[in-house]
């Protein structure tokens, strides 16, 4: 044993012992109880095995087990035999459930795997937890200053859930990674589908409140729940292939042997996981068209980076019937519509498509540098005129590149497509051969 962290060292767990024996009710046995677990959990954290891990309720679980397993009063116990006790229950690892509440999801089916979790219901959620997911839904009403505005009442429509269990050591590391991997499930979702656009102007959008987390120890009879900032809306329109784009995006994530490109998507997820939240709108600009560098830019791309992106993001995309269908003002400009395919398809014909490819490619590298020059002006403070300005067009002309950019190299990496650069005068693995190849 560590001497120099004996935890029990000057600590008077005889306090412990006598809030245990009151069985509550008495709030002076009740402080010094508290006061004690602070006491032993800053001592814990001196061990670096546990170190920002361990939560006070580990602490007060800890304490309560070992005296179930002394089975005598602590003043016939040596520290070291109570210690010894603590110190194992704190190194094993434990599972626990968390629930992230959705309120409101449409069109994906019961366990369904979503990025690093799973989706359902109230109804299928482990019966021993469900109690405590309802008991989390009263406090965070409570807190509320309009209470109604929560209600976990039965309703025509079942609140949903995405479910992530963690097996580790302690609760704080627990809510830490189940956090982290809540974020960046949420955040791929959006980034292939464009929900959040939608969300911004329909008007069946829910009402929003505090999203309540449930985090339940398999082990006990315990729960444990914490409130944070609401989830977006998850749904699978008819037709809109969101539940096939989630299924690619949740097999690269859970892969642990990702190609270049693979990782350069899951970059992007990272990026798009720091826009939650309220940030401005060049912030969530800059950070987008970052993403979009993350993307296609590799070593070799060391200048004139705006005309490097834009080429390869022109013999990407250009092509594509929607694009045409903007650029050629036979459709107005709407960011949500990027993954409507049928959109493209209504407007232009084969033959259009085909007749005007070249020069779509054109007029989408213009616009690329226009956006990019936008970036390097706002970072570099060179605003100097009003064409220079961050607008929503700008934004939402953003946010269609990098989502169709993300969808096509999905698709590539599923042909073959693993890394940007050529390795040999004939890669048919790379990207920019790829580009290459459709310049001529």
């Amino acid at each position: 044993m560590d001497s120099e962290h004996e935890w029990l060292t000057g600590l008077r767990y005889e306090d412990l012992w006598a809030y245990i024996k009151t069985q509550k009710g008495n709030n002076e046995a009740q402080r010094s109880y508290n006061a004690g677990i602070g006491a032993l959990l800053n001592e814990i954290n001196k061990v670096p095995q546990f170190r920002g891990k361990i939560s006070p309720d580990d602490v007060d679980y800890a304490f309560k087990e070992a005296l179930e397993k002394i089975k005598e009063p602590l003043s016939r116990t040596g520290k070291r035999k109570l210690e010894a006790i603590l110190r194992k229950w704190m190194g094993v690892e434990r599972d626990y459930d968390f629930h992230f509440d959705l309120g409101w999801l449409i069109g994906f089916p019961v366990g369904f795997q979503f990025g690093y979790g799973e989706l359902r219901p109230f109804s299928r959620l482990p019966r021993m937890n469900r109690p405590y997911v309802e008991r989390g839904f009263e406090m965070a009403a409570a807190r509320l200053k309009t209470p109604a505005r929560i209600d976990f009442a039965p309703s025509e429509v079942e609140r949903w859930f995405l479910c992530i269990r963690q097996r580790t050591i302690g609760w704080h590391n627990a809510a830490e990674r189940a956090d982290f991997l809540a974020t960046r499930s949420l955040a791929a979702y959006e980034l292939v589908t464009g929900v959040a656009e939608i969300e911004s102007w329909s008007l069946a959008t829910p009402p929003r409140h505090d999203l309540v987390v449930v985090c339940h120890d398999r082990k006990r009879t315990g729960g444990r729940y914490h409130a944070r900032p609401p989830l977006q809306l998850v749904i699978n329109f008819p037709g809109s292939g969101f539940d096939e784009l989630m299924n690619k995006m949740t097999r690269l994530m859970r892969n642990e042997n990702r190609t270049e490109i693979e990782n350069r998507i899951m970059a992007v997820v990272e990026i798009f996981a720091m826009l939650q939240g309220g940030v401005q709108l060049e912030a969530k600009y800059l950070l987008k068209v970052i993403s979009l560098e993350a993307l296609f830019l590799s070593e070799d791309d060391r200048d004139y980076l705006g005309y490097r992106l834009a080429e390869k993001i022109a013999f990407l995309l250009g092509d594509d019937k929607l694009w045409m269908a903007i650029t050629y003002e036979r459709l107005p400009h709407l960011g949500f519509s990027g993954n409507l395919r049928e959109l493209g398809d209504q407007y232009i014909d084969d033959k259009f498509a085909e007749t005007k490819k070249s020069d779509a490619r054109r007029r989408l590298n213009r616009e690329v540098v226009r956006l990019y020059r936008k970036r390097s002006a706002f970072a570099h403070q060179q605003r100097r005129n009003l064409e220079s300005l961050i607008t929503p067009y700008d934004y939402d002309m953003v946010s269609w590149l990098l989502r169709l950019s993300v969808v096509k190299m999905l698709s590539l990496t599923e042909r073959g497509v693993t890394h940007l650069r050529k390795r040999s005068d004939d890669d048919p693995s790379s990207f920019d051969q790829l580009v290459e190849k459709l310049k001529y």
